[in-house]
């Protein structure tokens, strides 16, 4: 048991920093970041970013119950066309993001961020409440046969990430203080925060960001160790500093294409 609490809480520290890094890596007005933009304002205006539509052939026309659902047929042919556009376009980046992170090939600040909009990374487990419910009826019962609410990766990467998940959306509401009101891209509410710690969940110390510094000079002594700067990603003792890493990497690449 102690053994997990200190794993748990190294993991909570690296994960704090992944996703206050990940607001940096917004600022940079990237094409992902850009589009990322989009579908939070999308996320305020409607709740969720599940865009569902049945009929999956290309070239296919939005199906009925996704147009009566959002009101298209209130609009003039311009903003439905306008709109049809958009929801097509989003639905063909996420389902991208999906393929890339079943292929072990997304940066964690893009989970992260993704994450915060209640990203159906398997949109047949349902959506919106239905699937926050499944889930925590999945940690429930984890819960209840292990006596905590640490969920190794190992066991399942379903409930590992809806933990994650639920805890990147704590962090961020604390840092800005429980008592404010419910920012519309998070979802975890003050009812579901109750659910949560019925069951056992222990939120971790609430970790600062490290400085730039800070990495630079674990970078420079890593490459002391190894002869080069390319942090290896599957090192678990060295997570923090390879997504510095990629995101310096990333940023470099879009000064240089100005």
């Amino acid at each position: 048991e102690t053994y997990q609490r200190e794993l748990s809480a190294a993991n909570d520290a690296v994960e704090c920093t992944i996703s206050k890094y990940a607001e940096d890596m917004l600022i940079e007005p990237t094409p992902w970041n850009v589009r990322y933009k989009g579908l939070q304002q999308w996320h305020s205006q409607h709740g969720n970013i599940s865009f569902r539509n049945p009929s999956n052939k290309p070239g296919a026309d939005l199906t009925k119950q996704v147009k009566i659902k959002h009101g298209v047929h209130n609009m003039t042919p311009e903003e439905q066309e306008a709109w049809t556009k958009t929801y097509k376009s989003f639905s063909h980046f996420l389902k991208l993001q999906r393929q890339i992170r079943r292929k072990d090939q997304m940066e964690p600040y893009r989970v992260e961020l993704l994450n915060r909009l209640d990203m159906e990374w398997n949109p047949k487990l349902g959506v919106g409440p239905e699937k926050w419910a499944f889930k925590y009826d999945m940690l429930k019962q984890y819960s209840q046969e292990f006596g905590t609410c640490y969920v190794p990766k190992t066991y399942g990467v379903v409930l590992h990430n809806f933990i994650k998940s639920c805890k990147a959306q704590y962090n961020e509401r604390r840092r800005k203080g429980l008592d404010q009101d419910l920012p519309h891209h998070n979802s975890l509410s003050n009812e579901r925060i109750a659910l949560l710690e019925a069951i056992g969940m222990e939120w971790g110390e609430l970790h600062e960001a490290i400085p730039w510094e800070e990495h630079y000079q674990d970078l420079c002594r890593y490459k002391e160790q190894f002869g080069h700067a390319a942090v290896k990603w599957r090192d678990p003792e060295r997570l923090v500093l390879a997504n510095w890493v990629v995101g310096m990497r990333e940023r470099y690449m879009n000064r240089k294409k100005g």
